[in-house]
């Protein structure tokens, strides 16, 4: 029985539930009187095939239970002459030589073809033959094939016989093919297709580099292609009419979400439906939220071709925010006349973005549910080594978000590609930010791909993207372009025609999606339109004081009416200025080969410190997560492995993008000679915590050694808590170092509640200086001679050799060779006949620039003599670079940030036979030798000069 739509007969339902479950339902409720209250049921994913790749549900946020998840093994074959279509692969029996694993790229190694067709693109044929579930498509359902995404133009033949095709690399394709399935000999209403094979054919062409195209990083000069399908493809039973849409806009004010439905009807259904006449032909639609009784929170009558309007009243419904990401799980039912109803799940959130003035300042930010929000984000490329867009498994899509969230990120940047619904729903669930590219078209930076077609697809692409994705509470901002990628070659400037289409694209995304912010460019190029709703910039570089005086350009040209970083003639409102990518070089992809894998450890924690240090910048995305191919500037490899970062006391990316930021107006610091104090002057950036009125915070530093040992201590009280959604600078710290260290130092701070709660700390690395430089010299039974390095000789790897203050203070070679290096020894040495000595120096191995350390780099081992004698051999590190290497990021040409072990050769019987010279060689041998590099007292991590040491029995 269908409840009808009376108030009263309503009302009747309410009392008459009352009495059942006080058990009186005898009093006068007929049984037909009463509806079933409705229990929510889970729907497990369908149990998949063994070794079924990506078996989960594609879409948690729009789901029928009845599916067939089609992923794994298809026929494969490649059609290089594009002959195919005309010699009718869909129909004839034609051998597919080759087998593929759907849903993974065939230029990826996962899908067992591993061709990379290149930038010419080419054209992949798929074939499988599936048996559909008994029942499936019974009672007059119907059966779509969904393909989530195939990269580019996808066609689809069943059984032999066309069913549609798609031309778009990223949206999702959805055919019926009901009427194109084989029906069983004997089959009823209840089984019809009665397990009978059903083919189907797909022919996926992938334009490959094509400028015309959207395709993001993907091609020449950049990434890998990704070619073919590359989501999930499934089939799934639909009712003869069926929710075709549903848009739900949150109302947070009004606790309610504001719900725009569209019907879809199967021609079969839609004649049974007018033959019904009137009263029959209106659709009952109810929804039920999990967790919220058996009543529906809506219900309403709608009539198939006739959008409707409605409200979905969400009283009970938290506010979704990272911090507690509270989603609704929703059961849809459409029942229309007699026909099968259609039931559908779906999940929400109930939140409000808008862009708006941060509290006592006279700057804006984005506001989540009325409260500002300090953007820190990081950019996700997308990409995996052995699967290219596709994600290995869902444990690697979780465990990305998982990362970006636990390294203190609050926000990703899906960066130029339609990420898979799957990570979207995760991001949900996770409370993680979401801001989601459009993929771009043009060979950036050498074609622009600009032409009437061009803007054709990436329209498609942006109308679709919003439908498929707008349900998502994580996405507060679509962003549209990213560095004029697809309109601007290198040398290009705008015109405007394509001013005036990007400022179209602008409003048009504001009239599909009213409910989030809108980035017209993520800029490089100054080039930001009136009523974008970011003034945002990209800026990346190595050294803080030239990166912060381009930051103070920025924040100069913020206010209202300035035309800083917007096109001639466009002027600010006062959007939000935020940061879409910054951080340290560590990839030049026309540069030499040294600077294409540099540390990011040391001057990421710099760059941020720049960043939080100016108020009204009020969020960054860092570039990026991880390294995608030749981009070596991730927090993790390809792999996801970690990188070290070698940061003392154990601090973390976690504590560098917290919500509260403590940090350093200077970059370092050098102080000397000789116990000269060291003044710095700290600042707090708040965006976590309240402060609570006449509560005294603190802050305590530690000045420390490369040890962690410490050199002096001090605390400072602050009277006055500092403000929040601010940058308060604090005062001074003047720190006396001790008279008796010279050497690499870190200053730590730590920012306190008043009842001792840590709020955020951070570090400063510098370097105290001696008095006087060490000098060669005996003294106590000992002679210690410090090597030149000037002097040393060999096979030297010219690019290890670096000079601080005019002294030489490395020197290496590359793989396998020699290195001598004069001594001059003291006249208390030479005329001993025997005498122990040992060398004490920091080595490693050593590669060609400075890779940040990842624990991969093999290390190696290097035989020392002196003169003839061997003094041993030595186990290498391996070359490694992070801000344990102190010395070298403070005084070190780039590449930065080298360093080795402090490593001492056994004592060893030597005798000097009257001389007054001898040599010290290296020698490093073998196929796979790793190199050798020798650092002097102001490079590398110790800060020890390189010495011999003699041990005499008297002096």
């Amino acid at each position: 029985m269908h409840w009808t739509r009376s108030r009263w007969g309503r009302v009747a339902r309410v009392v008459c539930a009352t009495l059942l479950v006080w058990g009186l339902a005898g009093w006068g409720c007929a049984a037909d009187d009463v509806a079933s209250p409705f229990v929510w049921v889970a729907w497990p994913d369908v149990s998949p095939e063994p070794g079924q790749p990506r078996p989960e549900h594609p879409r948690p946020d729009w789901r029928r239970q009845a599916w067939l998840n089609l992923n794994g093994d298809w026929e494969f074959a490649f059609d290089d002459a594009g002959i195919g279509v005309d010699a009718g692969w869909a129909r004839a029996e034609v051998d597919f030589p080759l087998t593929i694993r759907v849903p993974f790229p065939w230029t990826t190694s996962l899908s067992g073809v591993d061709r990379d067709t290149g930038d010419a693109g080419g054209v992949g044929w798929y074939r499988r033959t599936v048996v559909l579930p008994a029942g499936f498509g019974a009672a007059g359902r119907r059966v779509h094939l969904i393909v989530g995404a195939a990269d580019w133009h996808t066609r689809v033949w069943v059984n032999g016989e066309p069913a549609g095709e798609s031309d778009n690399g990223y949206l999702p394709l959805r055919l019926d093919v009901t009427d194109l399935l084989q029906t069983a000999a004997a089959g009823d209403a209840g089984d019809p297709f009665g397990g009978q094979p059903q083919r189907l054919t797909l022919r996926v062409a992938d334009p490959g580099n094509a400028a015309d195209y959207p395709h993001g990083k993907q091609g020449s000069p950049w990434y890998a292609h990704t070619a073919g399908i590359w989501q999930t493809v499934w089939l799934e039973e639909v009712a003869p009419v069926s929710l075709a849409r549903l848009s739900l806009t949150p109302d947070l004010p009004g606790q309610r979400f504001q719900v725009q439905v569209e019907l879809a009807a199967a021609a079969p259904a839609a004649a049974t439906l007018a033959a019904s006449g009137p009263p029959v032909a209106a659709c009952s639609l109810q929804c039920w939220a999990r967790g919220q009784g058996g009543q529906p929170l809506l219900e309403a009558s709608l009539t198939p071709g006739e959008p409707a309007s409605l409200v979905l009243p969400a009283r009970w419904l938290p506010p979704w925010s990272p911090a507690q990401p509270h989603l609704a799980e929703l059961h849809w039912r459409l029942q229309c006349g007699d026909l099968p109803a259609d039931e559908l799940r779906t999940t929400v959130g109930l939140r409000a973005v808008a862009r708006g003035q941060v509290p006592g300042q006279s700057y804006q930010a984005v506001l989540l549910n009325g409260q500002p929000v300090y953007l820190r984000g990081v950019l996700l490329q997308g990409y995996w080594p052995q699967s290219g867009y596709t994600a290995p498994d869902e444990a690697s899509l979780v465990r990305d978000l998982e990362l970006a969230r636990s390294s203190g990120f609050n926000l990703v940047r899906l960066h130029i590609k339609v990420e898979e619904p799957r990570l979207l729903h995760h991001a949900d669930r996770l409370g993680l930010l979401v801001d989601a590219d459009v993929p771009c078209g043009g060979i950036f930076p050498l074609a622009t791909g600009d032409t009437p077609a061009a803007r054709v697809r990436w329209q498609r692409t942006l109308e679709g993207l919003i439908a498929r994705d707008a349900g998502h509470p994580a996405i507060v901002w679509w962003t549209l372009f990213n560095e004029d990628w697809g309109l601007l070659g290198a040398d290009g400037a705008y015109d405007e025609d394509r001013q005036g289409w990007v400022r179209e694209m602008l409003a048009h995304t504001r009239q599909l999606d009213p409910t989030r912010l809108v980035e017209d460019h993520s800029t490089l190029r100054f080039d930001h339109l009136a009523g974008t709703d970011f003034d945002s910039f990209h800026l990346y570089g190595d050294d803080p004081a030239v990166f912060g005086a381009e930051l103070d350009r920025w924040v100069a040209g913020l206010a209202p009416g300035s035309g800083y970083n917007f096109l001639a003639g466009e002027a600010k409102d006062g959007a939000p200025l935020v940061n879409t990518e910054y951080g340290p070089f560590s990839f030049e992809l026309f540069g030499p080969a040294w600077r294409q894998d540099r540390d990011v450890s040391f001057d990421l924690r710099r760059l941020t410190g720049e960043l939080r240090r100016r108020g009204p910048l009020v969020g960054y995305v860092l570039t990026q997560l991880y390294d995608v191919e030749f981009e070596h500037n991730g927090l993790l490899n390809y792999d996801r492995t970690p990188k070290e970062t070698g940061w003392p006391r154990g601090l973390t990316e976690a504590e560098l993008h917290s919500a509260d930021f403590v940090g350093f107006s200077e970059p370092a610091f050098r102080v000397g000679p000789g116990g000269d104090p060291l003044t710095v002057h700290p600042f707090v950036s708040r965006w976590g915590t309240s402060p609570t009125a006449g509560e005294a915070e603190t802050l305590h530093w530690e000045l420390i050694d490369v040890r962690e040992r410490p050199l002096a201590a001090g605390q400072l009280t602050l009277d006055e808590p500092p403000r929040a959604w601010a940058v308060t600078a604090l005062p001074a710290l003047v720190v006396t170092s001790p008279v008796d260290f010279a050497g690499p130092a870190h200053l730590l701070v730590e920012w306190r509640q008043a009842g001792g709660g840590l709020l955020a700390r951070n570090v400063l690395g510098g370097e105290l200086l001696p008095a006087e430089p060490p000098t060669s010299g005996c003294a106590g039974g000992r002679c210690t001679v410090l090597l030149d390095l000037a002097a040393c000789h060999g096979d030297l790897d010219r690019d290890s050799g670096v000079k601080v203050d005019g002294e030489k203070m490395s020197v290496g070679l590359l793989g396998a060779g020699q290195l001598r290096c004069p001594v001059t020894l003291p006249s208390a040495v030479g005329a001993r006949s025997a005498v122990p000595v040992q060398l004490v120096a920091e080595l490693a191995a050593n590669v060609a620039g400075a890779p940040q350390t990842d624990g991969q780099t093999p290390g190696g081992e290097v035989r020392v003599w002196l003169d003839a004698q061997p003094l041993g051999v030595l186990a290498l590190p391996p070359d490694r670079a992070d801000s344990r290497g102190l010395l070298s990021q403070l005084n070190g040409a780039i590449p930065r940030g080298g360093y080795g072990d402090l490593l001492t050769t056994a004592a060893t019987s030597w005798a000097p036979a009257g001389r007054e010279e001898a040599e010290l060689r290296f020698e490093v041998t073998g196929d796979q030798a790793g190199g050798l590099i020798l650092y002097g007292r102001r490079l590398g991590r110790w800060g020890e000069a390189p010495r011999l040491e003699f041990v005499l029995a008297e002096l």
